[in-house]
């Protein structure tokens, strides 16, 4: 709870991007002891880009963890959920157990990024607290970038008027 309070003071008063997408990178990859974490947003040709990584000088994400990165991303649904999956869901889902943990952003009903945590400094898999807890930090993420995008969309809006 301690974290998602600072979380939301860290967010809450940001006017761009720019502001808000470290600080989210920032306190996941401290809340997680984490190697690195990555913030992931649709360019205009709905390719993945890094828009924000905790730490700076974070590593790439490899060719596999970009591909969890777009399922999560065109699925909408969490890597390392279980029940019922395809075979490419399943080892997803494994690679991802081990190293990493993809949330995707969802707001208004739509995934506008993915969060991505690897590398956690103990080697355990995430746990479904902690999953439940990066779903939570996720959350508040996707709240806070869909503000931004309104209140570029009502600037916009104002000056057509």
């Amino acid at each position: 709870m301690a974290r998602l309070y600072e979380l939301s003071q860290a967010i809450i008063g940001a006017q761009c991007l720019d502001e808000v997408l470290p600080a989210i990178a920032e306190k996941v990859y401290v809340v997680f002891e984490a190697q690195a974490c990555w913030i992931l947003l649709p360019d205009d040709h709905q390719q993945m880009l890094v828009n924000a990584q905790a730490p700076p000088d974070a590593r790439p994400l490899t060719r596999d963890e970009m591909s969890l990165v777009s399922w999560a991303f065109w699925h909408g649904s969490e890597t390392g959920q279980s029940g019922q999956v395809s075979a490419t869901r399943r080892s997803a889902d494994q690679l991802s157990s081990k190293r990493a943990a993809f949330v995707p952003l969802r707001a208004a009903g739509r995934t506008i990024g993915v969060l991505a945590v690897a590398d956690k400094r103990n080697n355990q898999p995430f746990s479904i607290a902690e999953r439940t807890v990066l779903a939570t930090l996720a959350d508040q993420a996707a709240v806070a970038l869909d503000r931004l995008y309104l209140l570029r969309e009502a600037a916009r809006a104002e000056l057509l008027t």
